[in-house]
């Protein structure tokens, strides 16, 4: 059954109301536009503060912190490094603060970064959103549960690769080396560098990384995402799990057919699985308002739900930033002087216009 086939009863109801309630959906979705927005607004002030570097002659802008959220490795290897010394680096330190972030809210909230956070999580559900509406006869099968366990597996050896890396493979003394070596310090730099100036290869992998979230529901966030691996694992830990009421439920089924990562909701006493993004839209769905809680005792029911789902978020991540900030652990220790050094050669690795080549940039 298509996502926008999926009846959601209180809506109905909201519409006859004529004032629509805050679910969890809605705030959510809300919540989405604006990470993505945010997100764009870094993008286009590192981009400029990259320009500044290579050009004294623009005006200086400021490095944006914020791009470490662009940084997962770079922010794992931080994490060991504060694990191990009981410090934040200072070359990448929001990487790794937006990394313990993250981890802090799937540990609170299922991984709700995952739902309610990332701007790729929120790209591969517009795009299944998209195919919704714009084929609405076309049904969205599911693959069989086995296939979709297997289809599972890359996320979990790429999650288990990197932590292999980092925390079993790389001596203490070498990854305080590689931090405050010359690659880290620009690795921002590089990947702006990477995407702006996409081989054929990398915009085909794009290409299908796009046409995949069009045709599979969160085909990256479910089979891919390492990132979201690591938080799903962390998320059996959270105490605020969807549970089911059993004497409340009717057994329609609405809430598994929401369900994004097609978990059986409707069979489930409470949803442990680490696919779980407590996106809630298996809360909105069900018909009867005290069927789905989330929470021990009695738990948060509609629409308390969903302002202390969208509370919780806001506080973990956004009030973890202000502390960061207050504690000197979000800007890095990188002077203006030192990135017009470091800067240039880091882009003139890519071809920056038509003809050049690797090291030819012209001045």
């Amino acid at each position: 059954m298509a996502a926008s086939e999926i009846a959601h009863p209180e809506a109905e109801r909201e519409a006859h109301a004529g004032r629509p309630k805050p679910t969890a959906t809605r705030l959510r979705r809300a919540l989405q536009l604006f990470m993505v927005l945010l997100v764009l607004v870094i993008g286009v002030q590192f981009s400029r503060f990259v320009a500044s570097c290579l050009d004294p002659r623009l005006p200086a802008v400021a490095r944006p912190p914020g791009v470490g959220g662009f940084l997962p490795i770079a922010g794992l290897m931080g994490l060991r490094h504060w694990l191990a010394t009981g410090r934040l680096d200072a070359v990448q330190p929001s990487a790794a603060v937006l990394l313990l972030l993250a981890l802090l809210a799937s540990l609170l909230l299922k991984k709700s970064f995952c739902a309610w956070l990332c701007p790729i999580g929120a790209l591969s559900e517009w795009l299944w959103r998209l195919r919704a509406k714009l084929f609405p006869r076309w049904p969205a099968h599911r693959l069989p549960r086995w296939l979709d366990g297997v289809l599972m597996a890359p996320k979990y050896l790429l999650l288990a690769f990197f932590a292999f890396f980092i925390f079993v493979a790389m001596p203490p003394r070498a990854l305080e080396a590689f931090i405050e070596g010359p690659y880290n310090r620009v690795a921002d730099v590089r990947m702006l560098a990477f995407f702006a100036h996409p081989s054929t290869l990398t915009v085909a992998v794009l290409a299908g990384l796009l046409l995949l979230s069009f045709l599979v529901q969160n085909a990256w966030c479910r089979y891919l995402c390492p990132y979201g691996a690591l938080t799903g694992l962390v998320s059996l830990l959270s105490p605020l799990k969807v549970r089911r009421v059993e004497e409340a439920c009717t057994h329609c089924q609405a809430c598994t057919r929401a369900c994004p990562m097609h978990l059986k909701v409707h069979e489930l006493g409470a949803v442990r699985s680490p696919e779980c993004t407590a996106c809630l839209l298996c809360v909105d769905a069900c018909p009867e308002p005290d069927a789905l809680v989330v929470g021990p005792g009695p738990g948060l029911k509609r629409p308390r739900l969903a302002l202390a789902a969208l509370a919780l978020v806001l506080l973990v991540y956004f009030g973890g930033m202000a502390l960061a900030m207050a504690a000197g652990h979000w800007r890095n220790g990188i002077g203006r002087e030192e990135y017009l050094r470091i800067v240039p050669p880091a882009m003139q690795r890519y071809p920056v216009q038509d003809g050049e080549t690797d090291g030819t940039r012209s001045p």
